[in-house]
């Protein structure tokens, strides 16, 4: 499981786009290939389980693997929503002091 969580973070990073950012055709060909094998190795593992493993939760506090990976389908679309919203509206200029850099 700890090896998912690297692939699906850079999808969920790489899933965002802004009309500012221009790809290179090496750094895309780069990103979507890296996409491409974390979601096969997400499906690959999870191909591997059983309906037993994949509901298996070692206490009512934990988390199965099914209910982790649909969480983490459910919070990428909800945090792209909120990301798309944010970088559509104006900024607050009476904000400034806050930006650090």
């Amino acid at each position: 499981m700890k090896k998912l969580i690297l692939p699906v973070v850079c999808l969920m990073l790489f899933s965002f786009t802004s009309d500012n950012i221009k790809l290179t055709d090496e750094e895309r060909n780069f990103a979507i290939n890296e996409l491409t094998q974390a979601k096969k190795q997400l499906m690959n593992v999870l191909d591997d389980l059983s309906d037993e493993q994949l509901n298996f939760k070692p206490s009512e506090a934990d988390w199965s693997v099914a209910e982790g990976v649909e969480h983490l389908a459910i919070s990428e679309n909800a945090f792209h929503d909120m990301l798309t919203a944010s970088l559509e509206a104006a900024a607050d200029p009476t904000r400034r002091e806050e930006v650090k850099m």
